[in-house]
């Protein structure tokens, strides 16, 4: 279950905010460079991860919605509606 505050918009935060590491890496140090590297090719991984599940739990809200009506499917969590 997603807390409010896992969200696909803070991941994509979270994405930006690594970028903006990477761009400050002292790129003369090999060391924190490639520690940098391997922290964002974790995260870009898990990122693909939680955008798979948030898509097929939007699917599964999708074919809820079809088959038992719209009042009664609720939007994922995951995508920050706070529902």
């Amino acid at each position: 279950m997603a807390s409010s505050h896992n969200t696909l918009g803070r991941m994509t935060d979270m994405l930006f905010e690594e970028l903006e590491r990477l761009n400050a890496v002292d790129v003369t140090d090999g060391d924190a460079l490639a520690a940098e590297v391997e922290r964002s090719r974790a995260m870009q991984g898990m990122a693909k991860e939680i955008n798979a599940s948030a898509k097929s739990q939007l699917d599964a809200a999708q074919f809820r919605a079809e088959w038992a009506g719209a009042r009664q499917a609720a939007v994922p969590k995951v995508l920050g509606t706070g529902e």
